[in-house]
């Protein structure tokens, strides 16, 4: 019995297309609701298609049972905490359950070329009109930050962000000169506008994404390491930057951050931090449930704006730790592709994320929108498809599409 699955050219398709106009929930018009049901059609499509594949071949989840195990432990934990909390938000535990299907269905798929240059059509038409919003943007100064039609400056910070990986693929894999001289204009401009937001973290993933590219290069033998290292920082980062508010030091990177970037240091998260972290220890086991919230702490109004700090107050240090994992094994399938082009941007935009996270709420609950676009940048790096056609000695753009 054959135990591989993936889907068909077609809805690879549908799939990007439901994607992108999951964005629009991000906006600040009527569009909103659109978004909104794009991204639930999206969650649900993934859920029945990944039960309708095991139904007609449960093997093709055996080649990665490591990886189904660690999500099932993680669910665990989830319904454990529920059960502890009287939580029980099936809405949201069906999106997540959703999102982690989605993940499995897009390893198990090989990504066509052809949909990725699909997809970065849209998103290269996409910038285009979105400079050409910043031109007519009247309002546009050095003391405010470049949103378009967004209700943050930071959402579309990294939706532009995200869009480069799939503008990077289309460059690499088009050999019009013509169409590739399009996409690396399409680049430069999301480079642009991506200063215009004014979105540091951004920034620091954009340097993040080249550092791991010249690793990769130069020092390949160090990459296994970084994912440590990267963790590290986080959990380091999240302590001091509790810590350091009204202390000496604090004062000073306070003012080199003004310096450069005409904004302070300290944002408010180290208030949130500190409050969500002091919420958490009250149940660090197994956390005060999926629904759990920063805005339910008193004086708190905004979220938590750091994805593991809101793991450990949804499911304690356990369903933490079962993240972290799940993050590990993620890790170990793109360092098996790190000989294509496909799989060495995928792990430079994987440890970007992760550092991304420290300071926002993308992968999960608030704003899956978001996160399953992160999601499909990191798996794009394993699709079987660069491995198997690889280890055949086949060129990827050579390969059919099915």
């Amino acid at each position: 019995m054959n135990d591989t699955f993936s889907l068909t050219f077609k809805n690879q398709v549908v799939f990007l297309t439901l994607l992108f106009l999951s964005i629009f929930e991000l906006t600040e018009n009527t569009l909103r609701v659109t978004g909104n049901n794009m991204l639930t059609l999206l969650l649900y499509l993934s859920l029945s298609v990944l039960i309708l594949a095991s139904t007609k071949n449960y093997r093709f989840l055996l080649t990665h049972r490591d990886l189904i195990i660690i999500i099932s432990m993680y669910f665990l934990t989830i319904f454990t905490s529920s059960f502890i909390n009287n939580d029980f938000n099936i809405e949201l535990i069906l999106k997540l359950l959703g999102s982690f299907t989605f993940i499995v269905i897009s390893i198990k798929t090989d990504w066509h070329n052809k949909s990725i240059i699909f997809i970065a059509y849209i998103i290269s038409l996409s910038i285009l009109f979105l400079f050409w919003d910043w031109t007519f943007d009247i309002s546009n100064s050095p003391f405010r930050n470049f949103a378009s039609g967004f209700r943050n400056p930071n959402g579309l910070a990294i939706l532009l962000f995200c869009g480069t990986y799939f503008l990077t693929l289309a460059t690499y894999h088009v050999s019009n000169i013509i169409l590739k001289s399009y996409f690396i204009v399409s680049l430069l401009i999301s480079f642009f506008l991506i200063t215009e937001t004014g979105a540091r973290s951004i920034l620091l993933s954009l340097i993040l994404v080249v550092l791991i590219i010249l690793i990769h290069k130069y020092r390949n033998s160090f990459i296994y390491y970084i994912i440590f290292i990267a963790l590290a920082f986080n959990f380091l980062f999240i302590f001091m930057y509790i810590k350091l508010p009204n202390t000496a030091i604090g004062d000073g990177l306070n003012k080199i951050s003004i310096s450069v970037f005409s904004k302070g240091f300290f944002s408010g998260r180290e208030r949130i931090w500190s409050a969500v972290w002091d919420h958490s220890m009250t149940s660090p086991l197994f956390g005060h449930g999926i629904s759990s919230k920063a805005g339910h702490i008193d004086g708190i109004t905004t979220s938590t704006h750091n994805q593991y700090l809101q793991i450990f107050m949804e499911s304690g240090i356990i369903g933490l730790t079962i993240f972290l994992i799940f993050l590990y094994f993620i890790w170990i399938l793109l360092l098996k592709n790190m000989h294509t082009f496909e799989g060495v941007l995928s792990v430079g935009f994987f440890i970007a994320t992760i550092i991304y996270s420290n300071f926002e709420l993308t992968l999960f609950q608030n704003n899956f929108h978001i996160g399953m676009i992160q999601w499909l940048i990191i798996t794009l790096g394993i699709s079987s498809q660069y491995k198997t056609y690889s280890s055949k000695g086949v060129n990827v753009n050579d390969m059919p599409i099915k």
